[in-house]
């Protein structure tokens, strides 16, 4: 068990002033195994489910403790991982994850949010698993948001690039259309169908799950909350400080961290933030029509008409605050973006500057 002194997770104990603790229990443990001689086979082999299980219990609760209770729980790990070498294996992968736990950790719920989840799936703990599972854990529980500011497209099982929409069908029917610069996970299970939104648009067309052989809810999890469709075609799209959603056909039952469910019909759009639900009575934006490459505005400012146009194109785009308050509608094809912007010159009083490809400005005639 040399590794466990020398490699990463040493190293980061002494890095990491919160954390430390956890790594002095895998070192302490790792010299008691070796005290008793186990051996080698038993040291390296894969720990069981249940034990990885049991390593994610401690790790949540130890990240919500304090004081005397801190130190009480620390004990118990050390105890707990010199029992046997699967529990001092399952524990040093656990805290491998702590780095890329760094930037979500604030943001987790309290464990006992966390842990029902992890209780209510039986997916496979390999290392991305385990992540998505305290991923999906967090957007049902706690106060704060549970993904960081900036997803990550790399890591999710798909996304798109800036500009690009992506179409595709999952294994139980369900068809997805993300919208550009969008990264969404798919995590299905016995017991439920779940996706998480890791960051910008999702069009859900929800399939009939024919082939399972028990009913199995689909749920998308999303920065602010938990959607869960009803026989449904819906949207969701993170804005970052709060989502939107849009319910096209059948109804989404929304729940959010502090509240009950509440079911969203048909036709209805609603904004929420992990704690308050707005009804949005008229939107200037139609929430659809990008999953048909349009951009559909209703007397929308231009200002943020270039905001919304701006998500489709890598650079920065510029409005003059003296032609800001302008009002258009009408119908843009958002693949054709440079007959997109001279039609803003002919049907309005100003002109477009660009300063380089990817600098736009958007001027007074």
């Amino acid at each position: 068990m040399r590794p466990l002194h020398g490699g990463w997770a040493f190293r980061h104990a002494r890095s990491n002033a919160m954390w430390p603790t956890p790594y002095t229990a895998a070192i302490n443990c790792a010299s008691r195994m070796r005290d008793v001689g186990c051996k080698m086979s038993e040291i390296t082999s894969d720990p069981d489910e249940s034990v990885v299980r049991r390593a994610i219990d401690w790790h949540l609760r130890l990240g919500g403790a304090r004081g005397a209770e801190h130190a009480r729980l620390v004990e118990a790990i050390d105890s707990w991982c010199a029992e046997c070498p699967s529990h001092a294996r399952a524990w040093a992968r656990v805290t491998r994850l702590t780095g890329e736990f760094d930037d979500m950790r604030r943001r987790l719920p309290e464990p006992a949010a966390s842990l029902q989840i992890l209780n209510r799936t039986g997916r496979e703990l390999d290392r991305r698993r385990t992540l998505k599972l305290l991923l999906a854990g967090c957007a049902v529980g706690g106060s704060g948001l549970w993904l960081a500011q900036t997803h990550h497209p790399w890591r999710a099982d798909y996304a798109t690039r800036v500009g690009e929409r992506r179409q595709l069908t999952l294994a139980d029917g369900t068809r997805v259309t993300l919208n550009t610069d969008s990264a969404l996970d798919v995590a299905f299970t016995p017991a439920e169908r779940r996706l998480v939104l890791q960051g910008g648009e999702v069009m859900i067309e929800s399939g009939t799950d024919a082939a399972s052989p028990r009913h199995r809810p689909l749920r998308l999890a999303c920065r602010h909350g938990l959607c869960e469709a009803l026989g449904t075609r819906f949207s969701v799209r993170d804005a970052a400080d709060i989502s939107q959603l849009s319910v096209s056909e059948g109804r989404v039952a929304l729940t959010q961290t502090s509240s009950a469910s509440r079911i969203i019909e048909s036709g209805e759009t609603v904004r929420f933030d992990g704690t308050r639900t707005l009804p949005v009575r008229q939107t200037a934006v139609d929430p659809e029509a990008w999953s048909e490459g349009m951009l559909v505005v209703n007397d929308i400012r231009l200002a943020a008409f270039l905001d919304e146009l701006a998500r489709y194109r890598r650079g920065f785009v510029n409005c003059d605050a003296r032609v800001a308050g302008l009002r258009l509608s009408g119908v843009f094809q958002l693949d054709s973006q440079p007959a997109l912007l001279r039609h803003l010159e002919r049907t309005l009083p100003v002109r477009i500057v660009s300063r380089t490809r990817w600098w736009i400005s958007v001027e007074p005639v």
